[in-house]
């Protein structure tokens, strides 16, 4: 069965999007059976991330990064952040390999045909969820990347204490779009993450399990 997500737009056509799978691996029957039987999921965060021993499960550098650009006098720029602290997070995977399942000591996985609808049902049981965001995680070998379209960030950076200006995150927020969300170590990428991100207007300190039965019909039991 094909899942699409819909859009209108002007002018006016119906445009359809074929949507991919993606797989939620599991290690107990339990969680599964609670999820088909019930829609209880446990959704995570970065807080949570970084306090597994497992390096394979958690990252002590998730959400942070280091930003960079050459002003047009050959100066060079850096900006060492932190972001992500007030959302939950789901980890997925594209690819159902051999190595995933062993990694993650996976007996089953929840298929999720449609992402953007399963994750717009999971956003309606968060609390203080104003918005979200999907996609593929970005796999390189540091958590440095180069800004373009700087200039209106460079001449911020002048002023002191820019660091306080509200004005200068939005910049810095409008520059990044969020990569550092989506950024992980190249020694990671064989598990082909695909990251659902839902933002709260709250710091977010742990996971949580939900109970989301509407989430269901988007997903498929898969028992290895």
């Amino acid at each position: 069965m094909l899942y699409f997500t819909r859009n209108s737009y002007v002018p006016a056509i119906d445009w359809k999007i074929k949507r991919d799978p993606i797989f939620r691996l599991l290690d107990k029957t339990e969680w599964l059976n609670n999820f088909f039987n019930k829609g209880e999921i446990f959704i995570s965060c970065f807080s949570q991330f970084r306090e597994y021993e497992n390096e394979v499960q958690g990252d002590k550098n998730e959400g942070k990064a280091l930003c960079w650009f050459e002003d047009n006098k050959g100066n060079t720029h850096g900006l060492q952040y932190e972001a992500g602290l007030n959302s939950f997070i789901l980890s997925t995977t594209t690819s159902l390999t051999e190595q995933n399942k062993k990694d993650f000591k996976a007996v089953g996985a929840i298929k999720i045909v449609n992402p953007t609808s399963f994750a717009l049902e999971i956003a309606k049981k968060l609390p203080f969820c104003e918005a979200g965001s999907e996609g593929r995680c970005n796999y390189q070998e540091n958590r440095v990347f180069k800004l373009k379209n700087y200039e209106t960030l460079a001449h911020q950076i002048k002023r002191p204490e820019y660091y306080a200006n509200p004005a200068f995150h939005v910049e810095l927020q409008s520059l990044t779009q969020e990569f550092e969300l989506f950024l992980k170590h190249k020694k990671y990428e064989s598990q082909k993450e695909y990251r659902l991100v839902w933002f709260t207007s709250k710091k977010q300190n742990s996971g949580l399990i939900i109970n989301c039965p509407e989430a269901v019909k988007y997903c498929e039991r898969l028992n290895f």
